[in-house]
């Protein structure tokens, strides 16, 4: 009875590690603010412009899915996600260290203008080559902008704690 008993402990702890019960914001922000520094760090961009990306994307929300079928904190759509080599893109880690290589990227290939590697993020960097910001729809523009008060606000705070 005793191995039988084992088995049944271990097939349920296997089974919830599969499928884990949904997190509130206040177990998974810890870690997911870990990430962010980690991975800013790594791809050399301001934590706080990826924060501001994952406020105005997904609110901090690792289940996001968007109309447009964009996934997870930094919303990633899928093609972007496989090229970015994300398996499990509602995974935390692996969402922010995709979405962070993606814009650290962007950021690099528009020449270090932050409007147009957010443009980009958000609306696909052929379209931003091909039209540039001042042509972009007025959700881009928008975008753009709310990301940006995003980062100037998250900036800001930190002035104020010093």
């Amino acid at each position: 009875m005793k191995p039988l008993g084992a088995l049944l402990v271990f097939w349920v702890a296997a089974a919830s590690a599969q499928n884990p019960p949904p997190l509130s914001v206040y177990q998974y922000r810890p870690y997911a603010e870990q990430m962010v520094e980690y991975y800013a760090a790594q791809h050399c961009i301001p934590a706080d412009m990826v924060r501001a990306v994952i406020r105005v994307e997904s609110n901090w929300n690792p289940a996001a899915v968007s109309r447009a079928g964009a996934i997870g904190m930094m919303q990633l759509m899928p093609g972007t996600a496989r090229l970015l080599q994300v398996n499990h893109p509602f995974w935390i880690y692996q969402n922010i260290a995709g979405g962070t290589a993606y814009l650290a990227y962007l950021y690099h290939r528009f020449g270090l203008d932050w409007r147009l590697a957010l443009a980009a993020y958000n609306a696909g960097p052929a379209v931003v080559e091909k039209r540039g910001l001042r042509y972009s729809s007025p959700g881009v523009f928008a975008y753009v902008s709310r990301v940006l008060a995003e980062y100037r606000r998250l900036l800001q705070m930190k002035g104020q704690n010093r």
